[in-house]
């Protein structure tokens, strides 16, 4: 009689270890499906990424060319004025005149 609450055993142990092991094959290909498909939309995300920097890119770019124009810098025709003068000193402290 134990001897056949053995076998019971055995057979049913069998059975479970036959289903578990169905069970973690149908997980891993559920889970290799999913891996895939987010590698296709991380990649398309990572194109879409490329895309939007490039176009950033060449907005700034024509802006710039607009900005500055033929004129130099700020589109002034006059590229000198408004810029400092490299030969003026500034003297810090007493606020006499030196004539």
């Amino acid at each position: 009689m134990t001897g056949m609450k053995v076998k019971v055993f055995e057979r049913k142990i069998g059975q479970l270890k036959t289903y578990f092991e169905e069970k973690i094959s149908d997980f891993q290909n559920q889970f290799a499906t999913i891996h895939e498909k987010m590698d296709e939309k991380f990649a398309a995300l990572e194109d879409l990424m490329k895309k939007m920097l490039e176009d950033k890119q060449k907005s700034a770019t024509s802006k710039s060319k607009k900005t500055t124009g033929s004129h130099g810098r700020g589109g002034n025709p006059n590229p000198f004025m408004g810029r400092e003068n490299p030969e003026v000193e500034v003297f810090e402290g007493d606020d006499e005149c030196l004539l």
